[in-house]
């Protein structure tokens, strides 16, 4: 699967946090912009484990989980690791409508066994698949499309 989503639409994201006025901007230095590019790598192109139904959502999933979870930043990863799934799903031509605070608490979840985390993963895979719509023409308005033309 080629992403439609590039290394230049996530430092546009970047861009778009820190245009909010947050107290805290996003900074990527260079050892960020590596891991951030890992991370992408990673989430985007690694092959699907089991049958392709879900693919997107998989793919969703883990690549939020590879940025709240494995940290590029020094600050700012859960609301990139947002902006950037977002961007992905809508790129991809679905609307997300998830509860940004279910997605943290399902990825950050710390259930002291390594067993549990295939069912964090799945959690948070069924929480995307359940909260996205096919974009169309009526709720096109309400995508406000994070990634650069």
């Amino acid at each position: 699967m080629t992403s439609s989503l590039t290394f230049e639409d996530v430092e546009y994201l970047v861009g778009l946090i820190n245009a909010q006025g947050t107290d805290e901007p996003v900074i990527l230095t260079a050892e960020e912009r590596d891991q951030v590019q890992l991370w992408l790598s990673y989430a985007l192109e690694w092959p699907v484990e089991s049958s392709p139904k879900r693919e997107r959502e998989r793919r969703a999933a883990r690549l939020y989980c590879a940025i709240v979870t494995g940290r590029p930043l020094r600050d700012g990863n859960k609301r990139l690791a947002l902006m950037v799934t977002a961007a992905f799903l809508i790129a991809e031509g679905f609307l997300p409508s998830w509860s940004s605070q279910e997605m943290y608490e399902i990825a950050t979840r710390e259930d002291g066994n390594p067993r549990e985390l295939p069912r964090i993963f799945s959690d948070l895979i069924r929480l995307i698949s359940r909260n996205t719509q096919p974009l169309t023409d009526e709720n096109a308005d309400s995508a406000a499309t994070p990634i650069a033309a």
